[in-house]
């Protein structure tokens, strides 16, 4: 199984300073940057395959339940902003994060989220663009039958993106929950780590991770690492020479 490494960027600063990482296919990019009409993939990055990560949206769907018509119709019209300039980018992927707590507590909340995530799957989908459902690992739903019957109710294909956080307790117990019951819908594997609070990946923790994706059985599987927002060029580069490592050792 050949897996597809990535790396994630906050900001147009972080973006300017990534070195050139030879073993990375795939660049992942903050919605919000493609709300600046002058914003560009700098050349160096220009042959990468781009993913748009709207983890953002969670502050609206926590706000979701008991919203008022106005306030669903100004989200969707974001999303249809923000999917429409990352069609223009050649983006392979494109993501929203639910409020999954509220989902497994709430059927009002349940029917509301259905509502919303169906306009904004049309807009995606007119876009010519693949949508990817952000799960956060650990802290994201727990029931799994619920959460498969939801994203089958949408109507749309969809994958699913494991926001997965290594270092938090229980994590790579509940990673292995998440590979047995999304076997081979896992396409995203997002690594989340504040590298600059010394939160490294070691060489047994990336051999956990290549681990848990195998299970997960995707076809294409893509490993995005996501350094946190304060990560410089130093960590990236730390980063690189970790996956070429990796790659030489499968």
């Amino acid at each position: 199984m050949k897996k597809f490494y990535g790396i994630s960027v906050s900001t147009v600063e972080q973006l300017e300073l990534l070195p050139v990482m030879p073993d990375i296919d795939v660049l992942e990019l903050p919605g919000v940057l493609l709300e600046s009409s002058n914003f560009k993939i700098p050349a160096a990055f220009a042959n990468k395959k781009i993913v748009v990560n709207n983890r953002d949206t969670l502050r609206f769907f926590r706000s979701l339940a008991g919203s008022g018509m106005g306030i669903k119709q100004e989200f969707f019209r974001l999303i249809s902003r923000r999917s429409q300039r990352a069609a223009e980018l050649n983006t392979v992927s494109f993501s929203l994060f639910p409020d999954w707590e509220n989902f497994s507590s709430s059927l009002e909340y349940r029917r509301e989220l259905l509502e919303i995530m169906q306009m904004c799957c049309g807009t995606i989908q007119r876009n010519d663009l693949d949508l990817s459902v952000g799960i956060r690992l650990p802290g994201g739903a727990e029931n799994w039958d619920m959460l498969r019957d939801f994203k089958k109710s949408l109507l749309y294909p969809v994958r699913m993106m494991a926001d997965f956080h290594p270092h938090e307790p229980g994590a790579l117990e509940i990673a292995e929950n998440y590979s047995e019951n999304f076997h081979f819908d896992s396409d995203f594997w997002r690594i989340n780590f504040d590298a600059a609070s010394g939160n490294y990946l070691s060489e047994n923790l990336y051999s956990r991770l290549f681990s848990l994706v195998r299970k997960s059985g995707a076809e294409k599987p893509v490993m995005i690492f996501s350094p946190g927002e304060k990560a410089d060029r130093w960590i990236f580069s730390e980063i690189s020479e970790a996956l070429m490592t990796a790659g030489a050792n499968e």
